[in-house]
């Protein structure tokens, strides 16, 4: 049995290398050394390839969400599987389709993080304690993205002790997260500059620290109830970073969470090898936009429109470069010793907490008086922006809102650029840069005219008058409406594009 192994092993190497020994040729068929250099024209594909990747690549590195409100587990159903994945999925879709309409949103919200997380970790460096004052700038932000959460078991008083008590007790337990993977808003009231205003031995009230044994204190109702007049009920309490350092001032922590600049990097799902990975396509389609320019050759309006979406998320890409990426999953941390949070903590943690840009811009009342403060039992949202740039005629305006109106002008007039290119008509032509001005400009009228109703025409916080929900939105309706159209076009008129366009450089 063995010979007869070895003589078929022996027949089939054999065999191997009969086929693989070389075949005879003639003198004249001997292989050259040749280099066959690509066509001096590119077709439509090659465009539509190159411009779709740069323009999805970009997007998608630009992006850094931040960590998504948990769904319940235990359920291994496929009803629950689909939903988890589409909840998982929805909100990258949203946003990339978000900062494909609005690049500029994108950058603001970079930029309002980037800002948020610089201050923050001054301000740690100086009144932080412990392991919280050496906090770098990837820990500040994994904790402004919602990477720690916090368990409020909260005492509700039945409805026949209502009466007789006053103020509900309150004690949280800390959890951390783990992955395993407007224009100006106006002004009535007075508005706290949110990170700017923080110096915790200024703001902070006594702490509990000063009496004995204040944060040994167990989550126990008053001794005044009956066990039978209060229900618990567990809340979820979302902190950034300077609602932590302001907790422990206030005597709510006994101490910040213990993580590691490198554990979260662990989490994220971008390296930085992929981060420069993900920005070649912008970086080639770039190199041949400047190149057709300098040949003096003609380009479509799309690799010109590509090559603004390419700056707007660059720029989001270099604000966001200490934030970590697609960090989703959370992790339990071990109990830590805490007191019970005062009637008044929870209005002073709010004030820290941020606004959302979305409604605070683009919704009644326009960011007016404080009812759009994120409270502490919300989750961080990509939207939420923390810090004030600056107070311009009476209108609060934020580093987001700054960096969006200064993106937007700036992509806008990028447009322009093909003010005289190759359109299917006429009106189209028209149609581009009657949308590229309004673009280029529609941001700063909509600032400008929310700070004239508001001062003129509103008689309180919560009622927004009519004259400015119509003027608003019809100028909010004009810019989203030029946007729509400069995407459409220019896919649809590179199908009506000169010879000289598919020219190779």
């Amino acid at each position: 049995m063995p010979n007869i192994i070895t003589l078929f092993l022996v027949l089939a190497l054999y065999v191997l290398l009969n086929r693989a020994s070389p075949i005879p040729q003639d003198a004249d068929d001997t292989p050259r050394w040749t280099f066959v250099p690509s066509p001096r024209t590119r077709g439509t594909n090659t465009i539509l390839s190159t411009t779709c990747a740069a323009l999805i690549a970009s997007t998608w590195a630009a992006l850094h969400l931040n960590i998504l409100k948990q769904r319940l587990e235990g359920d291994r159903s496929g009803k629950h599987w689909a939903k988890t994945v589409f909840h998982d999925l929805a909100s990258p879709m949203k946003w990339t389709a978000a900062a494909i309409i609005a690049p500029e949103a994108l950058v603001g919200f970079a930029f309002s993080d980037w800002m948020h997380a610089r201050k923050t970790e001054s301000i740690l460096r100086n009144y932080g304690k412990g392991d919280m004052q050496s906090w770098d700038r990837t820990q500040v932000h994994f904790a402004n993205m919602g990477g720690f959460v916090f368990h409020n078991k909260e005492a509700s008083q039945s409805s026949s002790r209502q009466a007789r008590t006053a103020g509900l007790s309150s004690a949280i337990e800390l959890t951390s997260m783990q992955s395993t993977g407007g224009a100006g808003s106006p002004s009535l009231s007075h508005q706290e500059n949110e990170t700017e205003a923080v110096s915790p031995t200024d703001s902070a009230p006594s702490s509990t620290s000063d009496t004995p044994g204040a944060e040994e204190v167990e989550y126990e109702p008053s001794t005044s109830m009956n066990r039978e007049d209060f229900t618990v009920e567990t809340v979820k309490i979302y902190l950034n970073a300077t609602q932590i350092l302001l907790a422990q001032e206030f005597g709510i922590l006994k101490k910040p969470p213990q993580f590691s600049t490198a554990h979260i990097e662990d989490k994220s799902k971008n390296t930085p090898f992929a981060k420069i990975f993900l920005l070649l396509p912008i970086i080639v389609l770039a190199y041949i936009v400047i190149a057709r320019l300098y040949s003096h050759l003609s380009v479509s309006q799309l690799e010109l429109a590509v090559c603004t979406y390419g700056i707007c998320t660059t720029f989001a890409y270099v604000f966001y470069w200490s934030k970590p990426q697609s960090v989703r999953v959370p992790e339990v941390s071990s109990r830590h010793q805490l007191r019970w949070i005062r009637p008044n903590d929870e209005h002073n943690l709010a004030i820290f907490g941020g606004t959302s840009f979305i409604h605070t811009n683009f919704f009644p009342p326009f960011g007016a008086g404080n009812n759009t403060r994120r409270k502490i039992t919300d989750n961080i949202l990509n939207d939420n922006v923390v810090g004030i740039f600056g107070i311009i005629f009476g209108t609060v305006l934020h580093n987001s809102d700054f960096a969006s109106i200064l993106i937007g002008t700036i992509f806008g007039a990028l447009y322009c650029l093909g003010w005289n290119n190759v359109f299917p008509t006429a009106t189209e032509r028209w149609l581009w840069r009657a949308s590229s001005v309004i673009v280029t400009s529609g941001l700063i009228p909509y600032a400008g005219a929310n700070t004239y109703f508001t001062t003129n025409y509103r008689k309180s916080e919560t009622h927004t008058d009519i004259r400015q929900k119509i003027g608003l939105y019809f100028l909010l309706s004009c810019y989203v409406l030029a946007r729509v159209f400069l995407i459409w076009e220019m896919f649809w008129s590179l199908f009506y594009q000169p010879e000289e366009t598919f020219e190779s450089s």
